[in-house]
């Protein structure tokens, strides 16, 4: 009950009733201070002077709450965010060049067939991919910059927070701040002769006015040159079964072209099948170190019989236009240059400047496709013609076993072959 009222009486209430409470105490003490000596009156002097200081404070207090209480109640406003400023959108350009100019803000960029620059106090925010050009910055790229099929120039106040990757080029740095990882793929490194020439002529400088390396050439030259050797090995070591092959990829170019897509496909997963299982048993661990080459070995000479068949098949294309007849190795070297030739007239294109790059890449991209039909045509024929073999064989066995075989067949399979 006390504790309720307490609750109800406010400050100041409480106060005045504590100095009513000491009012009395006083009181009682003022009726036995006629008895008292000088020391009671002194005391008693000193809680009336108390009592007033508490009292004054007292009422001090009661102004304050009141005050307080009259004050209007100020309301913080909402400060409205500052919106912030977007980026520039990422800009695609087919042909031409595109110059970021000194204190400009310019966004990402996706160039195909054309030159890329950045001058000095010019910033890019965001990626910048060229394809079938070059690009030269000297200011700043918040980003990565890619070049495909040309050089890159880094000057020495060049700034770039990503990466700086250059395929099919250099990258020629001037002491540029890269954040990221510089990585260079050029053609004439995949012949291995990247370093051979390198500080050589003009002519060969891939920032040359010709647009492209002539290390790139040698590079494509190098790698028809070792194509044709592969080739001519196998039709002199296994001729018959480069003809067998060749017959295939003419009579069943489509059939054999699905049966080498599916041998791509299943080749990788086939191989990890394999040695999961040569591992987990303990005889097998020998043979995990045997069994999985073996298996790349054989793919890889399937896929070079395959590519010698469609080679052969493809020169005969000369034969029969031309209504002549040419040596075997000469059809060879005209079918490989029908394989290859795509390519290697799309990185002689690339020696235009401006928009004609962009018909460079085309080239190039169609003489992918076609080295890439061309591959897996051949695998499949090779494996074709690998399966055919096999089911020939068994045939004669259950033939020299006395066992029933449809023997017409079998004779126009052997004739065939």
């Amino acid at each position: 009950m006390f504790c309720g009222i307490k609750s109800r009486i406010s400050a100041a209430g409480r106060a005045r009733l504590l100095l009513a409470l000491a009012a009395l105490v006083l009181a009682g003490a003022g009726t036995g201070a006629i008895r008292a000596d000088d020391s009671a009156a002194r005391e008693r002097e000193r809680l009336e002077r108390e009592i007033e200081e508490r009292q004054e404070a007292l009422d001090r207090l009661s102004r304050q709450e009141e005050e307080q209480a009259a004050a209007p109640v100020k309301v913080e406003e909402e400060v409205p965010e500052t919106p912030r400023s977007k980026a520039p959108e990422e800009d695609v350009m087919v042909g031409g060049s595109r110059q970021v100019r000194a204190g400009e803000t310019s966004g990402g960029q996706v160039l195909v067939g054309g030159f890329y620059g950045v001058e000095k106090g010019a910033v890019v925010q965001g990626d910048v991919t060229v394809v079938g050009g070059g690009a030269e910055v000297e200011g700043e790229v918040q980003g990565t910059l890619v070049v495909v099929g040309g050089s890159v120039k880094l000057s020495r106040d060049a700034r770039i927070e990503g990466d700086v990757v250059s395929i099919g080029g250099r990258i020629r740095d001037g002491g540029a701040t890269v954040e990221g990882q510089k990585v260079q793929v050029a053609f004439g490194d995949l012949a291995g002769l990247g370093t051979v020439f390198d500080g050589g002529p003009a002519w060969w400088d891939h920032d040359s006015p010709l647009g492209f390396s002539f290390l790139e050439l040698i590079g494509s030259l190098f790698r028809i040159g070792l194509l044709l050797v592969l080739v001519f090995l196998v039709w002199t070591l296994a001729p018959e079964r480069a003809a067998r092959i060749a017959a295939r990829v003419r009579r069943e170019p489509w059939r054999s072209g699905l049966a080498g897509l599916i041998t791509e496909v299943v080749f990788l997963p086939l191989l990890l099948i394999v040695l999961v299982v040569l591992l987990v048993s303990i005889i097998g661990i020998p043979l995990a170190l045997v069994v999985p080459p073996l298996m790349v070995v054989g793919l890889i000479v399937f896929f070079v019989l395959g590519y010698a068949g469609v080679a052969m098949a493809a020169g005969g294309i000369f034969e029969r236009r031309f209504e002549r007849g040419y040596t075997r190795y000469a059809l060879l070297l005209f079918g490989i240059l029908l394989i290859e030739g795509w390519s290697l007239f799309g990185e002689l294109l690339m020696a235009l400047p401006g928009p004609i790059k962009f018909m460079a890449m085309l080239a190039l991209a169609f003489g992918f496709l076609v080295e890439y039909l061309a591959w897996t045509v051949g695998l499949g024929a090779a494996v074709g013609d690998q399966i055919e073999k096999r089911r020939l064989e068994r045939e004669r066995g259950r033939l020299a076993g006395g066992q029933p075989l449809a023997e017409s067949r079998l004779v126009d399979d052997l004739d065939a072959q």
